[in-house]
């Protein structure tokens, strides 16, 4: 965050001192942040690549068949059926405790049509 004074002076946040004073002329300062960097926005085939790792690495999933059978599709990037990307969205929301990827939980809920 930068720090901006009347008297011309500019500069990190940092360099400020005692509690909001500029170090030239120790007048108080004003600050100009710079707007926060939202996180990208995933689309289904985003989200099907970054599902068909992160399920890879939650334990027990290996035995479950239609993740053994539709993860590989993810990963290749191809287009699923309706049916099986519900099955994809339902499968992280079940293991919702152990991901730690709050865009591809936030993404599978606004997406996911059912009860389980």
């Amino acid at each position: 965050m930068s720090a901006i004074c009347e008297c011309g002076w500019t500069g990190p946040s940092t360099r400020v001192r005692d509690g909001g004073r500029c170090p030239e002329c120790m007048s108080r300062v004003r600050y100009e942040s710079k707007p926060l960097i939202e996180t990208p926005k995933l689309d289904v085939e985003g989200f099907n690549h970054r599902a068909a790792r992160t399920l890879r690495a939650v334990p027990g999933t290996d035995a479950n068949q239609f993740l053994v059978g539709v993860l590989p599709l993810c990963e290749k990037v191809i287009r699923l059926t309706a049916l099986q990307q519900n099955g994809i969205y339902k499968a992280i929301l079940r293991h919702e405790q152990a991901i730690a990827d709050r865009a591809l939980l936030d993404f599978a809920t606004m997406h996911a049509r059912g009860a389980d």
